[in-house]
């Protein structure tokens, strides 16, 4: 979710609860404007917009996190590419 403001953990956990005994399944809540720049760009480009109390903000949360995704994901595929490759050749250490 993109909150308006900072939510507390309370908050949170509270809305997840209420979300969750709506929807009759667990339910996860995190503030988009605090997560990592790949769940931000994977949400973003792929998640579904259930609801929006200011469009504008919507925007452009969806396209700051669009655009830092597509410049990002090329270095974090390399770099996953690399330490895979090494931990095949010499394993965990």
């Amino acid at each position: 979710m993109l909150f308006a403001g900072a939510p507390s953990p309370v908050s949170t956990e509270l809305l997840a609860g209420d979300l969750a005994a709506l929807l009759g399944t667990g339910v996860d809540v995190v503030d988009l404007a605090r997560a990592g720049l790949e769940l931000r760009g994977r949400v973003a480009g792929s998640g579904r917009h259930l609801h929006s109390a200011d469009e504008v903000a919507r925007v452009r949360f969806e396209v700051d996190a669009r655009m830092r995704w597509i410049e990002f994901r090329p270095v974090l595929e390399e770099t996953t590419r690399s330490f895979l490759a090494r931990v095949a050749r010499e394993g965990l250490r």
